[in-house]
C-alpha cells in the first residue's frame, strides 16, 4: 500500500543501495543528504545482488522485489523471536507464537518490513542476538559456541545500522553471568569464572573482528559513533527539561506501536490546503489507552517472573533470560530517551531507533502474563493480538484514506 518512495527515507537507501550495485563503493560523506551515507554498508550489501539480477526489470517492478527483501529479513527476525521463546519457555507452549504475534503484527515492525530501509536488517539482527544469547544461557555445554554466535550476529547488527550497540550490553552480560548463576556445579573452584571468561571472550572476540572492526572505519570515517550533530536549543518546541523528558516518553510509547501520524488523531499530519478529510478523528488516543493495561502487565508481570525464576534453581537460567529481555528494553528505552532530550529533538517519536529490541519489549507482553491465573492470562494473550489487528486495520484505513491521498496524489 505504501506508494514508491513513500517510506521513511526509502528514495536515499535506494540511492545508497544503486552506488554500492552500480558503482562499487560506499557512499561517501558529502552524499548524506543523497544517499544517507552515514549508515553502515551491510543491508545495502546484502541487497546488492539483486538489485543487479533485477536491473533488467521495470524501476517500480525491481522496488517491489527490493521491499520483498525487506519482508523476507523481517520473517527470519520474527522466526528467531519464536525460537528463542520455544527454548526459553517450554512448559508454556502458548508464549511462543503470542510473542511471534506481538512482534510481526506490530504496525511499526511491520511498516519497516514493507519498505527498503536497514531498519528491518537491524531489528532481525538484534532479534538472533537475543536467540543466540538465550541458547548460550540456557546450555552450558554449548555455552561459548552460542556466545561467538550471539557476538557474531551482534556485529552484523552493528554493521547494518549503528543503533544496535544499544542493545548490547544486557545480552553480553547475562552470557557473563550465567556460569556463576545457573550451572550446577558452580561451586568448583574457580571454574564459572573460567566459563565465564571464556564465554565472554567468545562473544566480544567475534564482536571484535566483525562489528569492532565497522566501528572503526566508521569512527575514522566520521569522527563518532552519532553522525546527526546535536540540534540547537531554539530547535526544540520545548525548553525545560520536564517538558522534554514527558514529550519523549509520550512520544516514545505512541511510536513503539505505529510510526506517530499513522493512527487518526492529535498527531495526523495537517494537509497542505482545505480539505473535506480534515480534522481527523482521534481514534489514536482511544486505541492506545487499551494498550495501557497491557503495557503494565508486561512490565510489572516480567518484573516479578525474572525475580521468581531467578530464585528458583531449577528456572534460574529461565529466569535469567526473561531479566536479559528486560534489561535489553530498560537499556534501549533509557539510550533513545537520553538522545531525545539531550541530542535531537526529533527522536522524540522514535520508535524506529528502538527496533533493534523489538525481539526484547515485544516478548515481554508474552511473557508478563504468566504470573497471571490461567484465566487473566489467556485474556491477555487474546487480547494483544486482537489489539495489534485493530490497530493494523486503522493504520491501513487511514493510509488509504487520508494519507496517500493528501501527500501521494
Amino acid at each position: 500500500m505504501i506508494p514508491l518512495g513513500g517510506g521513511i527515507d526509502e528514495p536515499r537507501h535506494l540511492r545508497y543501495l544503486q552506488i554500492v550495485a552500480e558503482e562499487g563503493r560506499i557512499p561517501g560523506i558529502a552524499e548524506k543528504q543523497e544517499a544517507i551515507s552515514h549508515h553502515p554498508p551491510l543491508h545495502y550489501l546484502l541487497a546488492a545482488p539483486l538489485y543487479l539480477a533485477t536491473d533488467g526489470l521495470d524501476r517500480s517492478a525491481q522496488w517491489h522485489i527490493l521491499r520483498l527483501f525487506s519482508v523476507l529479513i523481517g520473517a527470519g527476525g520474527i522466526i528467531a523471536v519464536y525460537a528463542m521463546l520455544r527454548r526459553a519457555v517450554p512448559s508454556h507452549p502458548w508464549v511462543a507464537p503470542v510473542g511471534m504475534a506481538a512482534v510481526g503484527w506490530l504496525p511499526h515492525y511491520l511498516l519497516v518490513s514493507a519498505m527498503f530501509a536497514n531498519d528491518v536488517t537491524a531489528a532481525a539482527a538484534g532479534a538472533l542476538v537475543l536467540y543466540l544469547s538465550c541458547r548460550a544461557v540456557l546450555e552450558p555445554d554449548r555455552r561459548t559456541f552460542f556466545a561467538a554466535l550471539a557476538g557474531l550476529a551482534a556485529g552484523l547488527g552493528v554493521a547494518a545500522k549503528m543503533n544496535v550497540l544499544l542493545m548490547l550490553p544486557a545480552p553480553a552480560s547475562a552470557i557473563a553471568l550465567a556460569p556463576a548463576l545457573t550451572d550446577r556445579n558452580a561451586g568448583a573452584e574457580g571454574r564459572p569464572l573460567r566459563t565465564a571468561l571464556r564465554s565472554l571472550g567468545g562473544f566480544l572476540g567475534a564482536f571484535a573482528v566483525t562489528g569492532g572492526a565497522v566501528i572503526a572505519w566508521h569512527l575514522q570515517r566520521w569522527g563518532r559513533i552519532e553522525s546527526d550533530p546535536p540540534w540547537p536549543e531554539a530547535a526544540w518546541p520545548v525548553h525545560t527539561l520536564v517538558g522534554k523528558f514527558v514529550r519523549a516518553i509520550d512520544g516514545l510509547y505512541r511510536s513503539t506501536w505505529a510510526q506517530v501520524g499513522w493512527l487518526p488523531g492529535p498527531h495526523s499530519p495537517p494537509p497542505p490546503g482545505p480539505t473535506a478529510l480534515w480534522p481527523r478523528p482521534d481514534l489514536e488516543t482511544p486505541l492506545l489507552a487499551l494498550a495501557a493495561p497491557l503495557t503494565i502487565v508486561a512490565i510489572i508481570g516480567g518484573v516479578a517472573l525474572a525475580v521468581r525464576w531467578l530464585r528458583s534453581e531449577d528456572r534460574r537460567s529461565r529466569g535469567l533470560v526473561v531479566a536479559t529481555l528486560l534489561a535489553t528494553a530498560v537499556t534501549m528505552y533509557a539510550g533513545v530517551t537520553w538522545n531525545a532530550i539531550f541530542v535531537n529533538p526529533g527522536r522524540y517519536e522514535g520508535g524506529r531507533y528502538l527496533l533493534p529490541a523489538v525481539a526484547a519489549y515485544m516478548s515481554i507482553f508474552a511473557l508478563g502474563p504468566l504470573v497471571l491465573t490461567q484465566r487473566w492470562r489467556r485474556l491477555c494473550w487474546v487480547a494483544l493480538p486482537v489489539l495489534l489487528l485493530v490497530l493494523n486495520a486503522v493504520s491501513f484505513w487511514e493510509m488509504l484514506s487520508y494519507l496517500i491521498p493528501t501527500f501521494a496524489p
